[in-house]
């Protein structure tokens, strides 16, 4: 091409040109809102389908305009103790949570090779830095939805007692000098561990006949947004009961890539960890970093952080879910509502789909006061029956 010499642009490029520019136009301003119209959505979304061969399905923009929709959690958490109200169902928003970076995309065949080195190889010779490049480079390109929990929720956890605590931090988080290593954090890293319903908190401490236990109820005070980890078909085949997913951990179109990593995902983080062997909690640790960071609206970063992850519970053989918040977050989003006093009867293999646990109240509540002192001799505003049968049911 001789210099000076304007290009040729044909025709067909020419169209290509004048829809891309017409939809970069119009799509930026329905993803700072969900609040549209509906004739604005579904122009959007017929002008998407229009211009389909032009756009990569795993464009984030696109995915937004397909998720834009209010979902709600999976109803199978409505029977959460003591609201009435499911647990999900306050939970209808999310935002997607996009790992960006310059990293280049590894090819499909290495990628499947990575993965396979990491589930079914040692990691004993990687340092975390190492052990988290590696896992950069994996879930780059990655996106999530990350779903809201709105004020009004509760959270459960369990601490296995010999006589009654006489503080509100006695039966949160651990201090960090006493935090040992565990599925959402790392020795020393204090990490707030809690369940959904309340008896998996009880199974995660290994409740026995004879144990005593304070089972504190947390309100959710403000919105926090949670990510996700170990929800896919695969994983929950493995439950003894039928469990559903949640909504926001179905993707209707995903990418052959992006499905590989979340199977993988949730292998990982589930996978039991037999005591001895807890330095297999590198993986997960690992995972929660990169989930729990890189959040983004729209296409470029909010402000968003991350409170927390839930993810099914081991201990309950995935029926139930647990949860895992920042410190931060307790202090500032969360409110000890009261802490009941209970000794457990019998454990009849309660993760079984013919199992039970019957506990015996000690008609002992205790609630907070304003120095965060434990008042007990309280009656209980909240109603908790003696035996749990299928807690898990769906």
């Amino acid at each position: 091409m001789s210099r000076g010499k304007v290009p040729h642009i044909g025709r067909g490029q020419l169209c290509r040109l004048r829809l891309l520019l017409r939809l970069l136009r119009k799509v930026e301003r329905p993803y700072v809102s969900t609040r549209k119209s509906s004739g604005s959505c579904q122009r959007i979304s017929k002008l998407s389908r229009s211009t389909s061969r032009l756009i990569p399905r795993t464009c984030p923009w696109r995915s937004r305009t397909l998720l834009s929709r209010p979902i709600q959690m999976c109803t199978n958490e409505a029977r959460q103790l003591p609201s009435r109200a499911a647990w999900g169902a306050s939970m209808p928003r999310f935002v997607v949570n996009s790992n960006r970076s310059s990293i280049p995309y590894l090819p499909l065949n290495e990628l499947k090779s990575e993965l396979d080195a990491l589930e079914h190889g040692s990691i004993d010779c990687l340092s975390d830095e190492e052990l988290q490049s590696r896992l950069r480079v994996i879930h780059t390109g990655l996106w999530s939805q990350s779903p809201f929990c709105d004020p009004g929720n509760f959270i459960y956890r369990a601490r296995r007692v010999v006589e009654r605590p006489s503080t509100v931090a006695s039966i949160s988080y651990p201090p960090s000098q006493y935090a040992s290593i565990g599925r959402a954090n790392r020795k020393g890293e204090a990490m707030f561990y809690g369940s959904l319903r309340c008896i998996p908190c009880l199974q995660e401490c290994g409740a026995a006949p004879g144990d005593f236990f304070v089972v504190s109820i947390w309100k959710v005070r403000h919105q926090i947004l949670l990510a996700h980890l170990g929800f896919t078909g695969e994983v929950m085949k493995l439950a003894p009961a039928t469990r559903s997913l949640p909504k926001y951990t179905v993707y209707d179109q995903d990418t052959e890539r992006n499905d590989l990593i979340r199977r993988w995902q949730a292998r990982l983080f589930t996978r039991p960890v037999l005591p001895g062997a807890e330095q297999q909690y590198r993986v997960t640790i690992a995972l929660r970093d990169i989930m729990m960071s890189n959040i983004v609206a729209g296409g470029a970063p909010v402000g968003l952080s991350t409170a927390g992850i839930l993810y099914p519970s081991v201990a309950t053989e995935l029926l139930a879910t647990n949860i895992a918040l920042l410190p931060s977050v307790v202090h500032s989003d969360l409110e000890l509502k009261e802490a009941i006093l209970l000794v457990i009867d019998s454990t009849d293999r309660p993760h079984r789909p013919d199992g039970h646990v019957t506990v015996t109240l000690c008609d002992d509540v205790a609630v907070p006061d304003a120095s965060g002192s434990l008042v007990w001799g309280q009656k209980s505003a909240f109603i908790i029956p003696k035996e749990f049968p299928e807690y898990y049911s769906s």
